[in-house]
């Protein structure tokens, strides 16, 4: 029903208080009057009081007063009045409010920050408390005709602008135009543009003049969540501020007030879900709260925001992450496996899993502090810690956050791969990675020599001029070692694929370089590959270069060093047949 059917449907007695109220005796004397032009009386010319008798609205001009029945989202019904209400940001609203008390305001703001954090909140609350007339210590009173006007929506000095939608230059044209014009009822006009980084570079460049220098009367205010997309020109015309993420408490401080005004029963662990799963952002928060009562009315539990979140079983998040670290494959496939059949969104699953192995990561580096979470994610993060070393927490944790679950036919392929890689791809098994780490008691040379008479396999049996083939441990270490020191220089990893290993301790590494080129290559970088060795081992490791044995090279002669093949490891054929086939060497044979 519209408001003029509304008020044909009063009775005469409410009609004379109306018009008794308006000082006008006989504008409401002949009903047909009313029912021939409603819109013409005192109510659609705003000229009556607030109300005309007991529970009689006359002022609902504003689309919150017309639509009393219809239900508000919680973020506009719970969005902040003041300075004091916003949460998260003390910094920039103290900042103001001194600004605004000592009469100290600038021409042009610029509020930066994530999404839901209160940058057009505080735009809204900065125009009110500058044009109050009645502030209170920086603070808009909320009751004088300007505060009303600009929570009811209806100031038309406070013009809100999206850039999104009004981006080119013929906008900022018709801007420049009508900033000239006096307010009409505040004492300053304000413009609010929000997404501001949306503007084209045209558009930008006609701003420019007129936010450097503006009219007396008028005040910008610049809200973006993308601040690097702003001309320098524009940022330092602004006074900014950046808005950081609402932190946890103070999100959860301000859900418990919600549910406490409207009834809700939630418990604290079904708040901290709802908090978690917003990332900082106040609105993204108030949303879920809403949803969720939505859904489950006015009690509800962890276990219901978990199932509305699409959230799996933490358990199993830390299944698959304890399974990784452990390099248990069947337990981490199994702990996926149960997440999708029990229809659990993978992308969250995922995201879960990150979460948990970054516990374990800050846990290992001594900022627990920093997690937010419960006492028994805590206690799972401690215990990890305490078995798994960081490396692999590191590499695990780099894996998964890999994981791209858009698009894919088989969803849980790719966690299937992570943990895959997590459990197999190391390089060697974690002792000999460990032993990079600690001291490693030389092999004997004894050890070697007994290599050259292990028999070969028909299929990679070595020339006869390359004696020394490394064999167990020391096969291990010279594998871990050269994949390290490729990851920390692939030219000098490529040095190493001609020679072969004579000693390999914590204090020094020593190689047998079988042909004449790759023996003077090394010997010429030597210092190089020792300091590459350095950053491997975490201290200084000599480093140093050997003849192969009961050989030494003859001036003229060229049968002690045959023709070294191993330059063709930087020729130009095997570099495009890497590229083309995505190869790795293995091993240069004659």
């Amino acid at each position: 029903m519209s408001w003029y059917a509304t008020i044909v449907a009063l009775d005469l007695e409410a009609r004379g208080k109306l018009c008794a109220a308006s000082g006008e005796a006989n504008l409401w004397s002949s009903a047909s009057l009313a029912l021939a032009n409603p819109r013409a009386n005192c109510y659609g010319q705003r000229r009556c009081s607030p109300t005309i008798g007991a529970g009689v609205r006359l002022r609902s001009c504003s689309p919150t007063q017309r639509m009393d029945s219809v239900a508000q989202a919680l973020y506009r019904k719970w969005r902040a009045q003041t300075f004091a209400e916003l949460a998260g940001q003390e910094p920039i609203t103290r900042t103001l409010k001194n600004a605004v008390a000592a009469n100290r305001t600038a021409h042009a703001y610029l509020f930066c920050g994530p999404r839901g954090t209160g940058k057009t909140s505080t735009g809204r609350i900065l125009a009110k408390a500058i044009n109050c007339l009645h502030p209170q210590a920086g603070e808009p009173c909320n009751q004088c005709r300007v505060c009303l006007a600009i929570n009811e929506g209806r100031l038309i000095d406070l013009i809100e602008i999206d850039a999104a939608s009004n981006r080119g230059i013929d906008e900022i044209r018709d801007l420049r135009e009508k900033v000239r014009f006096a307010p009409t009822e505040a004492r300053r006009k304000v413009y609010i543009i929000d997404e501001v980084h949306m503007l084209t570079e045209p558009a930008f460049n006609a701003l420019l003049k007129t936010l450097e220098e503006p009219p007396e009367h008028v005040v910008f205010i610049l809200a973006t969540t993308e601040v690097h997309k702003l001309p320098a020109t524009i940022v330092s015309r602004c006074q900014r501020f950046d808005f950081r993420r609402i932190r946890p408490e103070a999100a959860l401080a301000k859900l418990r007030q919600i549910a406490a005004a409207e009834g809700v029963h939630a418990d604290e662990a079904a708040l901290a879900l709802i908090v978690r799963a917003s990332a900082g952002s106040l609105r993204d928060a108030e949303n879920l709260l809403d949803q969720a009562i939505s859904r489950y009315g006015a009690t509800f539990g962890a276990s219901e925001v978990a199932d509305l979140l699409g959230l799996s079983s933490d358990t199993r998040a830390r299944a698959v992450v304890e399974a990784a670290l452990q390099r248990d494959l069947v337990a981490g496939l199994r702990a996926i496996g149960d997440a999708a059949g029990s229809g659990a969104d993978l992308r969250q699953f995922s995201r879960e899993i990150v979460e948990v192995l970054r516990r374990v990561m800050l846990t290992q580096a001594g900022a627990g502090d920093l997690i937010d979470s419960g006492e028994e994610e805590r206690e799972f993060a401690q215990r990890m810690a305490a078995v798994a070393d960081p490396e692999q927490v590191v590499r695990v944790l780099r894996r998964f956050s890999e994981v791209d679950l858009r698009g894919e036919t088989a969803a849980t392929l790719p966690l299937e791969l992570a943990l895959f890689d997590a459990v197999h791809t190391s390089g060697t098994p974690p002792s000999v990675s460990d032993q990079l780490q600690g001291t490693w008691p030389p092999v004997p040379i004894a050890a070697i020599e007994s290599s050259a008479t292990a028999p070969a396999s028909p299929r990679h049996r070595a020339a006869p001029s390359e004696p020394y083939q490394p064999v167990g441990e020391l096969a291990e270490r010279w594998r871990e070692l050269q994949r390290r020191l490729k990851a920390v220089s692939s030219k000098l990893g490529a040095l190493l694929i001609g020679v072969h290993p004579q000693e390999i301790t914590a204090e020094r590494v020593v190689v047998i370089a079988t042909r004449q080129g790759a023996y003077e290559m090394l010997k010429k970088r030597q210092q190089e590959i020792a300091s590459a060795l350095a950053r491997v081992f975490g201290h200084p490791v000599a480093f140093s270069v050997q003849q192969r044995a009961g050989t030494s090279p003859t001036a003229g002669t060229s049968e002690a060093f045959p023709e070294d093949p191993s330059h063709l490891v930087h020729s130009h054929t095997v570099r495009h047949a890497q590229r083309k086939y995505q190869a790795v060497i293995a091993a240069i044979e004659e």
